[in-house]
């Protein structure tokens, strides 16, 4: 289920499609999660970039890993193919 935009609805669509309702979910302030309270246990932050590592580990992993994964294998990117990119990572 691709996640087309971050709104409250489509958050919202992702969490009962992905998540356990009650479970907890760290992510960031954005006010389009806010919805992750509806169902889910929120803890949210406003995350300096120098704290994000600490915070969003996981998402800091995912994020160093894909960045390697693409410039080791494609030696760049274009906009134009980012998303079929990423989709191979995934």
């Amino acid at each position: 289920m691709p996640l087309n935009g971050i709104t409250k609805d489509s958050v919202r669509d992702f969490l009962n499609h992905h998540l356990k309702p009650g479970q907890k979910s760290p992510a960031d302030a954005l006010p389009s999660l806010y919805s992750i309270s509806e169902s889910h246990e929120h803890e949210k932050k406003a995350t300096p970039a120098a704290e994000a590592g600490k915070w969003l580990r996981l998402v800091h992993i995912v994020i160093g890993n894909s960045k390697q994964f693409l410039n080791g294998t494609f030696h760049g990117v274009s906009h134009k193919y980012l998303s079929e990119y990423i989709d191979e990572f995934c």
